[in-house]
C-alpha cells in the first residue's frame, strides 16, 4: 500500500533518543544485519534504546507491528535507520520520513 500521508505525521519531540528499524530480515543479511548489531553494541550509543519493527532484527526487541499501526512504531523514534544493501521500494524508510526529522548520511563502511 502506499504510504499514508495523514497519518504519518511528526508528533513533537521524543523524550529520549531511540534508534529503529523495521522490516523482514532474510538468510543472506542483504538487510544490514550486521551493520544493525554493530549500531546496537557499540559503545558511543550506549545512551540510546534500539527497537525494530518486523522480524529477526537480534539483539535488538523486535515487535511484528499491525500494519495499520505503524505509524505509532515510527513516532516512537528518534531516528530511522535503514542498513539495507538492497531495497526494492523501501516502505520503511519512506514511511519513516513522515514521521521523523529529514535526515542522511554517508553509506557506513
Amino acid at each position: 500500500p502506499p504510504v499514508n500521508l495523514h497519518k504519518f505525521i511528526p508528533k513533537g519531540l521524543r523524550p529520549k533518543n531511540v534508534v529503529g528499524t523495521s522490516g523482514f530480515v532474510y538468510p543472506r543479511g542483504r538487510k544490514g544485519e550486521a551493520t544493525w548489531r554493530r549500531l546496537a553494541r557499540d559503545p558511543q550509543l550506549s545512551n540510546a534504546r534500539f527497537t525494530a519493527a518486523g522480524r529477526g532484527w537480534g539483539p535488538v526487541p523486535t515487535v511484528l507491528w499491525p500494519w495499520d499501526r505503524m505509524e505509532e512504531f515510527y513516532r516512537t523514534l528518534t531516528v530511522y535507520v535503514c542498513t539495507s544493501s538492497i531495497e526494492g521500494t523501501g516502505h520503511g524508510p519512506l514511511e519513516a520520513l513522515e514521521g521523523l526529522p529529514e535526515g542522511a548520511g554517508d553509506p557506513l563502511r
